[in-house]
């Protein structure tokens, strides 16, 4: 049974081999970069009032985590969504997409922005699933990425 929690920092590890291996199965998985210049901070860029990290545990080990941080007053960037592909297809993603969108409602968050990289389509399924818009597109850090948004509900 997969217990939803707040990010501690002795996560750290589990959270980084779970980052490499959901994105090693979708084939997208580049190695160290500028991609991932906040993994090192989580507690730092996604703990008290900058943003919020959950992750997923089972029997210890972490198979989900998902996180927001703060950009304006009123806007957060959800970032680093990933599902252990063995607990893929089981709802996971959309219980922790609704914790995170639940704990940015409560904070007064009105809007969620994201990107994700356009092979991505079973990321951008799930989005547009949740509410999510695309909104554009860019380039970023050498890859093309889909730009999305989402109005929050307020409370």
């Amino acid at each position: 049974m997969v217990k939803l929690r707040k990010y501690r920092n002795e996560d750290f590890d589990k959270v980084i081999a779970l980052h490499q291996k959901a994105l090693e199965a979708i084939g997208m998985y580049r190695g160290e970069g500028p991609w991932d210049d906040d993994l090192p901070y989580l507690d730092m860029i996604y703990g008290g009032d900058n943003g919020y990290f959950l992750v997923g545990e089972d029997e210890g080990r972490i198979v989900a985590m998902g996180a927001f941080r703060k950009t304006t007053g009123h806007l957060a960037e959800i970032k680093r969504m990933r599902v252990d592909p063995d607990y893929q297809g089981t709802g996971l993603a959309l219980e922790l997409y609704t914790e995170l969108e639940n704990e940015a409602v409560s904070r007064g968050y009105e809007k969620f922005h994201l990107e994700t990289s356009e092979p991505q389509m079973a990321a951008r399924k799930f989005y547009q699933k949740v509410g999510f818009r695309e909104t554009g597109t860019a380039i970023i850090d050498g890859t093309l990425s889909v730009l999305m948004e989402k109005d929050l509900p307020q409370k």
